[in-house]
């Protein structure tokens, strides 16, 4: 019986001892099991998880993972944070000089440094706008504000990305009909939902009843859309509407009797021509105007602005005419002011169309920028767009006297304004044309051959006239 006994509790210890084994790793399974499941869920929840109540967009999608503090192995928490303090600002100073690539990469590092600030992860995420990378600005404005979910600016950001984001979604499902269809069919082919009415009342599909066929190649051309507006250039398109449009706005244009003369012979700012503006009283009766107007104003339309101009442009949009004949002109000047909201708004990119028939460059009328110095000739149906900064310098030269009175320079213009006034004045503050102005000339004071440091030699006349009637 012993000899049984002892192979019994062999047996029994061989058994506990197998299952005591298997409970472990078990154990471990299901821990690590565990632990996956938790990290993978916090990781959904990152990015499911509503930011606001409207933020419901199922199409759009984050890309990306969080980053892993880059900190420096033999640095302290406190030396994390000063460096990442010191390099946001650079990547500030870098942006607001226009280096955005090099700021990206900045902004990068900071949040790599110290992942806990919200206004690096903002900045990161406006950066990333301006370049077009939505998706990656969606991770960083997500992050800024589970760190700060009061933030009014990232989430006012937040909200203008998703109208990128949507609208770009729109167009990449309509994409390829777009391109292979004609400009009739232009919302897409038969069975397809109709296009949303937006709150200017401009259809995709009324778009494409107005604008040349430039504008079913929109896509192709905005690479290099927005490397001319990014780097402070003017854009022209010819064409720019269907030729039955530009002459219906032409001849509306030319026989109008409601243009107003507007003039200024200010120090700085001197012009004289006619126009008809939204605020005066005979707007509304032009008809072709008034619907253009509706097109510029258009969700569609202002889509495609931020998109080639990386800047919001979610303000109202200004709209007028002008009429230009013999001696009329406009000095040099910016268009840097505030829109129609005050300081609520800001003008970002301007567009003149011009509506001149008969015109020759002898009559003058020419659209000059004036850094470098480029003359545009007011050719019919072609439009001008820059963005407003402080190198955005033009005038429009005089229209010379023996311009035929029957000649007029017609051009339908105005602006896209927004209401980030922070984006929208470091954006204007890119190119610092107060250091052109400063190197530009020289100015010395006769009597005593001391320079004249700009800006006393541009402002200070006193004394350099003197009344003859004394």
């Amino acid at each position: 019986c012993r000899p049984q006994c002892a192979r019994c509790i062999v047996t029994l210890c061989s058994m506990i001892s197998r299952t005591a084994l298997l409970c472990f790793w078990m154990t471990i399974l299901f821990a690590a099991v565990g632990r996956g499941q938790s990290e993978l869920q916090e990781a959904d929840d990152y990015y499911d998880e509503p930011v606001d109540d409207d933020f419901d967009d199922p199409d759009i999608e984050a890309v990306g993972v969080p980053m892993v503090p880059a900190t420096p192995a033999d640095a302290t928490p406190e030396d994390a944070v000063g460096i990442a303090e010191a390099t946001h600002e650079q990547a500030l100073a870098v942006a607001n000089q226009g280096g955005i690539q090099e700021a990206l990469v900045l902004f990068k590092r900071a949040v790599e440094l110290w992942p806990h600030k919200d206004v690096y992860w903002s900045n990161l995420g406006v950066t990333e706008m301006r370049m077009g990378l939505l998706d990656d600005a969606l991770f960083s404005y997500t992050r800024g504000l589970r760190l700060n979910p009061k933030s009014k600016l990232i989430t006012e950001n937040m909200n203008a990305l998703k109208d990128h984001l949507a609208y770009r979604d729109r167009q990449q499902k309509g994409a390829e009909s777009e391109i292979s269809s004609p400009v009739e069919e232009a919302v897409g082919p038969d069975g397809e939902p109709a296009p949303v009415e937006d709150r200017s009342g401009a259809t995709d599909k009324e778009l494409a009843q107005w604008l040349g066929p430039w504008w079913r190649k929109r896509h192709q051309l905005k690479g290099m859309f927005t490397e001319a507006m990014t780097s402070y250039k003017p854009i022209q398109i010819r064409n720019f509407l269907r030729k039955d449009k530009a002459a219906a706005l032409h001849r509306e244009l030319y026989e109008s009797e409601h243009f107003k003369v507007y003039e200024s012979y200010s120090r700085w700012y001197q012009f004289h021509f006619k126009a008809v503006y939204q605020q005066n009283k005979n707007y509304n009766d032009h008809e072709v105007m008034v619907k253009l107007a509706r097109i510029f104003d258009s969700r569609g339309m202002k889509a495609w602005i931020r998109d080639i101009s990386l800047s919001q442009v979610n303000g109202s949009t200004i709209s007028g005419a002008s009429c230009y004949e013999a001696g009329d002109y406009t000095m040099p000047h910016t268009d840097r002011a505030a829109g129609r909201d005050g300081d609520h708004e800001k003008r970002r990119i301007a567009y003149i169309l011009h509506m001149t028939k008969e015109w020759s460059p002898r009559f003058g009328g020419d659209l000059v920028f004036m850094s470098p110095t480029y003359h545009i000739h007011p050719t019919f149906n072609t439009i001008t767009l820059f963005p407003v900064s402080r190198a955005s310098w033009h005038f429009v030269s005089p229209v010379a006297s023996i311009t035929p009175a029957n000649v007029k320079r017609l051009a339908f213009s105005g602006w896209w304004t927004s209401t980030n006034i922070r984006e929208a004045n470091s954006i204007e503050d890119g190119d610092n044309d107060n250091q052109r102005h400063s190197e530009f000339a020289l100015t010395v004071d006769g009597n005593d051959g001391a320079v004249i440091e700009y800006p006393s030699s541009y402002e200070d006349t006193r004394g350099l006239w003197v009344s003859t009637l004394d």
